[in-house]
């Protein structure tokens, strides 16, 4: 590990607590003793355990242990107060834990790493060599389980930069490094490199000297870390940067030094460091690209700053991030959470992972996401997007949840689970203004709602859309009258735009978040004639099912996409060969092509 690496805080983790009580058969009421012992485990043994293990585990020793299984037999008297019942249990513990810890190397089910690091650097090895899974002491990393070797590679590199950089350090020394390297492509090893530098920069000058990058480079020339050619120029980029931690660890992890690998010139038995040769990148999310036009006609800044803070930021790009995924689907949205250059699309630092999204979903509380939604309808009124006229309310998972759109586009507009939040969200949007449009003057809804809805919700009457006021107002308006006739149920959208098993039980966020995506993949049904009430699986499927090749720098992309089945409709609207800028990142010139096949 780096030496300027924090060292971690001594725990114990009990992966399973199987606890057996036996009683007299004559005990006037076992059940009793069980509460009572069960809740005292939970509630004072942890501090118990903590004055008589501290002097086994210090703080100065980093090491990991691993013990699969420990049994612990004990008498107690459970007529004792709870302080010293907790200490009758800590000390046997204690104890046997002890014997075991001093006996680990007579025995198979106990394992010591010296080090997070060591721990993950076996781990890496294991998953390289493909027999990770069949150790039972790497449970820690069950999430990975189903990922690809690459992709699982690079996110147990990224969740810990300074623990992740110190296992490469390690099997450098160990001279293990390579067949880690060649299973990585280009992108994971610059989404590694970015999350390495992406700590403190302690004061750093913004470029390095040229003369501190000549030594370096006269190390990695004669390092047998740089002894075979890789064609790849992160992948080189990653060598040489475990080449400066290595031999020169005075040299921070900064952004500074990553721009000067990347980027500077250190003359010696070469032309430069790193030549800036920049590798087409692959996605095989082409499709996302686009989407992008879509995305960025929402008022995304104004959205997100009803939720929390993301990395002490505002959170717009990780909302643009997960609304993106939402797009590709809840099937895709596993392995496109893990592609470079979609993060890179969204503006999401490339070491962000799931556990610090769910952390951050846990803070949107419902109040939140009201508020989004509120910003969200309004922003629709105000760019005309939702033309006003028509407002409908659709039912949703089996009347669970009631969905209000516009009558002619079919935008979702809000989302609630009760009939007094529908009176408050139509009260609110009746009273805001519209576009060049009239407000609206009824609320159309679906026949089965009629019976739980009031004739009347703020100011609206409320019509089911298979009765003669319906019938009159649908012949004269023939938008109206398609989105009637169109309509059809939620559930399969809204089951698309799942991501509750990312975002982890956070139903109402995942639900607000749902309504952009619904607008970004209606906006581009919009654009294809025929096509504009299609599902979204279904414009998934037939249009944006298409891998792509990106070439260019900070300032243009071009972005070269294969054709998926209706590639005919995308080129009839010219979609195929779109020019525009992506605003959040610096205004950046995206130019689609379409491969011939």
């Amino acid at each position: 590990m780096p030496e300027n690496a924090p060292l971690p805080v001594s725990a114990m983790r009990i992966g399973r607590l199987n606890v057996s009580y036996l009683l007299s058969e004559r005990h006037p009421s076992p059940a009793a003793v069980r509460s009572r012992l069960d809740s005292l485990l939970e509630r004072q043994l942890p501090s118990a355990c903590a004055s008589l293990l501290g002097p086994l585990c210090p703080e100065s020793d980093p090491s990991i242990w691993f013990i699969r299984r420990l049994d612990v037999n004990l008498a107690i008297d459970a007529s004792q107060e709870p302080a010293q019942l907790a200490r009758a249990w800590s000390d046997p513990l204690a104890r046997t834990l002890q014997r075991t810890l001093s006996n680990s190397d007579a025995r198979e089910d106990v394992l010591r790493f010296p080090s997070p690091a060591a721990y993950l650097a076996q781990f890496l090895r294991d998953l390289a060599d493909g027999v990770a899974w069949s150790k039972w002491y790497y449970v820690g990393f069950d999430g990975l389980r189903v990922l690809p070797l690459r992709v699982a590679l690079c996110e147990a590199l990224t969740r810990e930069p300074v623990t992740g950089e110190g296992a490469l350090l390690q099997m450098v020394g160990a001279g293990r490094l390579d067949k880690i390297l060649r299973a990585l492509n280009d992108g994971d090893c610059h989404t590694i490199l970015r999350a390495f530098c992406g700590g403190n920069t302690n004061g750093e000058p913004a470029v390095l000297s040229s003369v501190h990058l000549e030594t370096v480079w006269a190390l990695a020339q004669g390092s047998p870390m740089l002894s075979r050619e890789f064609t790849s120029t992160h992948r080189e980029a990653l060598l040489l940067y475990l080449a400066v931690r290595r031999e020169v660890p005075t040299v921070q992890p900064t952004p500074a030094l990553l721009d000067a690998i990347l980027h500077s010139s250190a003359r010696r038995d070469r032309a430069a460091v790193i030549e800036i040769r920049t590798e087409p990148l692959f996605t095989p999310f082409g499709g996302a690209f686009h989407l992008l036009p879509h995305l960025t006609e929402i008022d995304l800044d104004g959205c997100s700053a009803a939720l929390p803070k993301f990395a002490n930021a505002a959170p717009t790009a990780l909302v643009r991030f997960l609304v993106l995924l939402k797009c590709l689907g809840r099937q895709r949205a596993p392995r496109a959470f893990f592609d470079p250059p979609l993060r890179e699309i969204a503006g999401l630092p490339p070491d962000t992972n799931a556990g610090e999204i769910r952390a951050w979903a846990r803070e949107v509380t419902l109040e939140m996401t009201r508020d989004f939604q509120a910003r969200w309808a309004a922003s629709c009124q105000r760019s005309g997007a939702m033309r006003g006229r028509w407002l409908c309310v659709r039912g949703a998972r089996r009347g669970r949840l009631l969905i209000v759109t516009d009558g002619e586009r079919n935008l979702w507009l809000r989302v609630v689970r009760a009939v007094d939040e529908l009176s408050q969200s139509l009260q609110t949007i009746h009273q805001s203004k519209f576009t060049d449009h009239e407000s609206p003057t009824c609320l159309l809804c679906d026949p089965a709602l009629v019976s739980i809805l009031p004739p009347t919700i703020a100011r609206l009457s409320v019509l089911a859309w298979d009765s003669s006021e319906a019938a009159q107002h649908a012949a004269e308006n023939s938008a109206l009258a398609t989105y009637l006739a169109r309509a059809r149920s939620l559930d399969e959208d809204l089951n698309y735009l799942n991501l509750t098993s990312l975002l982890r039980g956070t139903r109402d966020c995942d639900l607000a978040l749902s309504l952009i995506a619904n607008a970004i993949l209606r906006s581009f049904a919009w654009r294809l004639p025929g096509f504009a009430w299609s599902s979204a699986e279904y414009l998934y499927c037939n249009f944006l099912d298409a891998g792509a090749t990106i070439e260019g720098d900070e300032d243009r992309w071009i972005v070269n996409l294969k054709r998926p089945p209706h590639h005919i409709v995308l080129a009839m609207t010219g979609a195929d060969q779109d020019v525009y800028h992506i605003s959040w990142l610096n205004q950046r010139k995206v130019c689609l092509t379409t491969a011939e096949s």
